[in-house]
């Protein structure tokens, strides 16, 4: 295996320094990866073809080298960017991603409009396994804008493995342990192969 390349994208108003992003990648050092963690465009607005395209060229060209993180509408992106590759990729980990409109945020009309190119689209489930052997759906249990039923629909669909955290809300805290614990597991296991 070549040296490893980590995208992690954060969520919507986020940035790479927001939430327990830039720690994982701290507790990546010394580590045999390259971790990137892209400022995604107008984060109070997003546009998924416009995050889309950003992302395609913060990874360059996807391999089984690559893998990736993505935290809220991160995770969501990560699932459309992952239906339209002809590669495949080393692994995958979806963190406290909403699959549909039972969230919160979307009470609001503006939300609910800006949102709707994300959701309405229905999502491609057999592309995206094609493009991974390895995913991982973390959800907290007392998230206040993702149900569970996220989580299980991605372990459903995905044959994902699913790590409940208890009482994290929506993971935005500046550290998380079971994060950086799953993509050095996902690393080392793509070593074996």
């Amino acid at each position: 295996m070549h040296k490893a390349k980590l995208v992690i994208v954060h969520g919507w108003m986020g940035t790479p320094t927001r939430d327990w992003l830039a720690w994982v990648k701290e507790g990546l050092r010394g580590e045999d990866v390259e971790v990137k963690i892209p400022r995604m465009p107008n984060t109070n607005r997003p546009k998924i073809e416009v995050w889309n395209r950003h992302l395609a060229k913060v990874v360059g060209k996807p391999d089984e080298n690559l893998f990736m993180i993505g935290h809220s509408i991160g995770g969501r992106l990560l699932l459309r960017y992952l239906e339209g590759i002809d590669a495949k990729i080393g692994g995958a980990i979806i963190v406290a991603s909403w699959l549909d409109k039972r969230v919160k945020p979307f009470k609001l009309k503006a939300n609910a409009k800006m949102m709707a190119p994300w959701l309405d689209t229905p999502i491609d489930w057999k592309a995206i396994k094609r493009h991974s052997n390895q995913f991982t759906a973390i959800y907290s249990d007392n998230d206040a804008y993702v149900p569970m039923s996220a989580a299980q629909m991605i372990k459903r669909k995905l044959n994902a493995k699913v790590i409940v955290l208890h009482n994290k809300g929506h993971i935005d805290q500046t550290t998380s342990p079971p994060i950086l614990k799953e993509i050095k597991r996902m690393l080392k296991s793509a070593e074996k192969d």
